[in-house]
C-alpha cells in the first residue's frame, strides 16, 4: 500500500506534521464549506452539484455526495494508473463530524446584507482553498474530489487550471439538472483553483509539503 510506504519513509516530526496537515485541513475545509453556505450567495460547483443530483434522483444527499465520491476515486485512480484510493472514504467520514460541528457553531453566522454575504462567502472560500492546499501536502487523503484535483497535481497540472475545470464541469452538470446556482458558484468556479495555486506553492516553498518529499524518495 502506498499510504504505508509513505509513512515509513517520514521521521517524527514529519509524521506528526502530516497528520497535523491532514487533520487540520479537514477541520478547515468543512469551516469553509459552512462558511460558503451561510454566505447564502449559491453553492459552489461541486456541492451544486450533489444537491441537484439528490434532488433529480429523489434521495439523500448523503448519497449523492457518495457517488460523486466514487466516481472522483475512480477517475483518480485512472490519472495515476493505480489502484483506487478508498481510504478517501475514511476522509469524508471525518468530515461529516467537522461539518456537523461547525453547522452548530456557525448557526448564527448568516449572511443577511449583501455586505456580510459577501464577507461570509469570501471568507468561506478562502479557507476552502487554504485547506485543500494543506491536504495536498500530507501523504494522507483528502476527499474524493480534492485527492483527484492531487492526482492531476502530481501528473504536473497546475492545481489552479483542474481546479477550475473540475468546478466548472459539475456546476454545468448541477445546471442541466435544474439545481440553484448564483453568484457564490461563479466566485468559486474561477475563484478557488487560483487561490489554492497560490497556498500550495507558499506552503511548497515553505517546505511543509510533506507529500512530494516521500514521492520523490518513492520514485528514485
Amino acid at each position: 500500500m502506498i499510504l504505508a510506504k509513505k509513512w515509513k519513509l517520514l521521521a517524527g516530526r514529519e509524521r506528526a506534521l502530516a497528520f497535523f496537515l491532514w487533520c487540520g485541513g479537514l477541520a478547515l475545509l468543512t469551516l469553509g464549506v459552512v462558511l460558503t453556505i451561510n454566505g447564502h450567495l449559491g453553492a459552489g460547483g461541486v456541492d451544486a452539484m450533489n444537491f441537484s443530483m439528490a434532488d433529480a434522483l429523489h434521495v439523500n444527499t448523503s448519497i449523492a455526495i457518495y457517488i460523486t465520491g466514487i466516481v472522483s476515486v475512480l477517475l483518480a485512480a485512472l490519472v495515476r494508473r493505480s489502484r483506487p484510493n478508498f481510504l478517501t472514504f475514511v476522509s469524508s467520514i471525518v468530515m461529516g463530524l467537522f461539518t456537523d460541528f461547525w453547522k452548530i457553531v456557525l448557526a448564527g453566522v448568516q449572511g443577511t446584507t449583501l455586505l456580510s454575504k459577501i464577507v461570509i462567502f469570501v471568507t468561506g472560500m478562502l479557507a476552502i482553498a487554504f485547506a485543500v492546499a494543506l491536504t495536498m501536502c500530507s501523504i494522507f487523503p483528502g476527499s474524493p474530489v480534492d485527492d483527484l484535483l492531487k492526482a492531476f497535481v502530481e501528473r504536473g497540472k497546475r492545481a489552479w487550471l483542474v481546479k477550475i475545470l473540475i468546478e466548472g464541469f459539475c456546476g454545468v452538470v448541477a445546471f442541466l439538472l435544474g439545481g440553484e446556482l448564483g453568484l457564490g458558484t461563479l466566485l468559486v468556479v474561477f475563484g478557488l483553483g487560483p487561490f489554492i495555486d497560490i497556498f500550495h506553492t507558499l506552503l511548497v516553498k515553505l517546505g511543509l509539503d510533506v507529500d512530494a518529499r516521500v514521492r520523490k524518495e518513492l520514485e528514485e
